[in-house]
């Protein structure tokens, strides 16, 4: 990946609380001597790249680079920090606002079970001795969140924290890397709006809003407790008082992508006073900084969302030699919402309304247990999973199943993924979608190889949980492998160790189901099913994930780019059981789909894990038409053949990627409609 450097300025800000800049970039240090300055760098989790042609590489040839350019998610790098000491109702121009006292989008529950029971607030004064605003209960669509609970509501002339029990009193401030992205800068927003509320109806809100700032993240937040040594970050224990996250409401005027929703704990800012870390490690700051959250997520547009979250589910986002060891949510001290630079030429510039942060109480959600059966009718099965019987699918109660769904990429290209929030997987399943594809490279999965990420298995895990917490199955695709990780003819030799581990992680969980490789497209049956001296056949693969006693459903792409199973089937077929094949019969193929499936779906179980349309094989760019996705769903239906469409995700090239959704929050392109509907027959 390409990086930068950047000249370290002296921040000479007198009570800012630079603790707040040590929750993004600081060093633990085991004196307050040994601390020099901070430094920012370029992001080192890998190349985002937007996605690109059906289900190979971003740009068709292995390479993750994109219409836009190469896609880095940035950081603050060396931050200007400014708070506010007094506001101005209003501002500039701000998003659209519900009634006050609405219910909140989708039914009004993402806060149930808070407490509605706050503990005794005492008074308390600011260091001038000044009396501070005392929190109040948060009344939200017939949900309260409790006064002690409330971080800010943004009902008062200054952003502050409310100071109950040992934490707050300190306001927000925001961070960026040139001082024209601050929005504290003139002709940004970083004001409270009195005209403004939140659906818990709170009589304010925070007007945030920047042009953004090329490769680089601009940022706000707060100091959990104010430092009592000014510029050495106090920590916070959260666990003690019973919190298990951070909630939010944000309304923006347009989608905010590569939003990193973060902590930071003492693992990087106790005791520091000048912190000085960076971001790749290099010589002369090997300290890495350290930030915790939900990295690349999406802050929706024209609706105020909800947003939790839980510490539990934050991961580490740092160099991708350094392991996470987790969030410390006994010793926190910053909260920050960062909007990153989607790429070289993006500037990712935001407005958005942020109100009524508060702690969690709830329990952080945890997917329900899979059914304990393990043999249906005489069938071996992975807990709660799947077999096969002729040409169909069987859940664990011996109903035939088809699966419908969804495959999401990114996590191919990018380690955290790029949108994948328990909100954008709710989003998939109140569409339909009763499974997941997951698109994943060995190359960021095994600590063998050069790509290795210590927190990617982390950040895969945490995906296939909230799939199975919204009542979908998660297919994991081995979609790259090699050196470097790609699209390859064949999987390679390493992808066998790639399905040992996988299949010792997720044997116990039958509702994670194998596809062995993405889109082969050799042109020897031998090597497709046994392998040599470079390639991995799928026999193998197949053989390693039932060697370590798995016995989950593995599915298994053809030839052609997974598009061919009738030259294979059935003289090729694999040997064993629960075993599906794989076809991608995209509109360009020849011969002309279901030609090259027609026949082994007769005999064999067959779902489509790709399908449509797409600017490639040489017909010229798609133009959002809809007749190839009603044919493929009707050959589906005719053949009893499950699928996951390609692809969930938001494209500059839309259709001719083929994208099935314009935003995050679900609006459909023209074939996503076809898609959707077909969903919920």
């Amino acid at each position: 990946m390409r990086t930068r450097t950047i000249t370290t300025r002296t921040l000479t800000i007198a009570g800012l609380g630079l603790g707040l800049l040590g929750a993004s970039c600081s060093s633990k240090s085991n004196s307050d001597d040994d601390v020099p300055t901070f430094v920012g760098g370029l992001g080192a989790a890998g190349t985002n790249a937007a996605p690109g042609n059906p289900g190979g590489s971003p740009n068709g040839n292995g390479s993750p680079t994109s219409p836009s350019g190469t896609n880095t998610t940035g950081n603050e790098g060396t931050p200007n920090v400014s708070n506010v000491t007094g506001t101005t109702p209003g501002g500039t121009s701000t998003p659209g606002a519900t009634t006050p006292g609405a219910a909140p989008p989708g039914g009004g529950t993402p806060m149930d079970g808070m407490t509605t029971t706050p503990p005794p607030v005492t008074p308390v004064v600011d260091a001038n001795g000044q009396p501070l605003p005392a929190p109040k209960d948060l009344s939200c669509g017939g949900i309260n969140v409790a006064a002690a609970d409330v971080i800010s509501d943004f009902a008062t002339a200054t952003p502050l924290m409310y100071q109950v029990g040992n934490r707050g009193g300190t306001t927000w401030e925001t961070f960026s890397a040139t001082t024209q992205s601050d929005p504290i800068a003139p002709g940004n927003a970083f004001t409270i709006d009195s005209t403004q509320s939140g659906p818990c109806n709170s009589g304010g809100a925070l007007h945030v809003a920047s042009p953004g700032n090329t490769g680089y993240g601009v940022g706000f937040g707060i100091n959990f407790k104010q430092d009592i040594t000014p510029g050495v970050s106090d920590l916070y224990d959260a666990a003690a008082d019973g919190y298990t996250g951070v909630g939010f409401w944000a309304n923006c005027k347009q989608e905010v992508e590569f939003t990193f929703v973060k902590f930071s704990d003492d693992a990087t800012d106790h005791d520091v006073q000048t912190p000085k870390c960076s971001y790749d490690g290099a010589a002369p700051l090997p300290t890495l900084c350290r930030q915790y959250g939900i990295k690349n997520s999406v802050l929706m547009s024209n609706q105020w969302a909800f947003y939790p979250v839980y510490f539990d589910e934050a991961l580490l986002d740092t160099d991708s030699t350094v392991a996470g060891t987790g969030l410390h949510k006994n010793a926190l001290t910053a909260f920050q919402i960062q909007m990153n630079s989607k790429g070289t030429n993006q500037a990712n510039g935001f407005d958005c309304l942020i109100d009524d942060v508060h702690f969690l109480r709830t329990p952080t959600p945890a997917a329900p247990p899979p059914a304990n059966v393990t043999t249906v009718q005489g069938h071996t099965i992975a807990p709660g999973g799947y077999y096969t019987q002729g040409n169909r699918i069987f859940d664990s109660q011996g109903n035939a199943h088809l699966f419908k769904g969804f495959a999401r990429p990114s996590m191919e290209f990018d380690p955290a993924g790029q949108g994948i929030t328990r909100e954008d997987i709710q989003r998939m399943r109140s569409y339909g979608a009763n499974v997941i594809r997951f698109a994943l490279s060995e190359g960021y999965w095994l600590s063998t190889h050069p790509q290795f990420n210590p927190n990617y298995q982390a950040y895969v895990d945490r995906a296939v949980q909230w799939t199975l917490q919204s009542g979908m199955d998660a297919i994991i695709d081995l979609h790259w492998s090699g050196n470097p990780a790609a699209q390859q003819m064949m999987a390679d030799r390493q992808s066998i160790t790639f399905w040992q581990q996988v299949a010792q992680k997720y044997k116990n969980d039958g509702r994670v189901i194998f596809e062995l490789y993405n889109e082969p497209y050799l042109t020897d049956h031998g090597v497709w099913r046994n392998g040599d001296g470079q390639s991995a056949g799928m026999q193998q693969m197949y053989d390693a994930v039932r060697a370590q006693g798995a016995n989950n459903l593995v599915l298994v792409g053809g030839l052609d780019f997974a598009y061919d199973l009738d030259s294979l089937l059935p003289a090729s077929a694999l040997t064993g059981i629960n075993i599906a094949y794989v076809t991608h019969p995209y509109r360009f193929k020849n011969p002309a789909p279901p030609a090259s499936y027609d026949a082994s779906a007769a005999m064999f179980p067959v779902v489509a894990t790709e399908f449509g349309d797409a600017a490639a094989g040489g017909i010229g760019p798609n133009d959002c038409g809809t007749t190839t996705y009603t044919n493929s769903l009707n050959d589906f239906t005719r053949l009893g053949m499950g699928w996951t469409a390609w692809a969930w995700t938001v494209s500059t090239s839309r259709c001719a990627f083929p994208a099935l959704i314009e935003k995050y929050d679900g609006t459909p392109t023209p074939p996503g409609q076809v898609v959707f509907a077909a969903m919920k027959n």
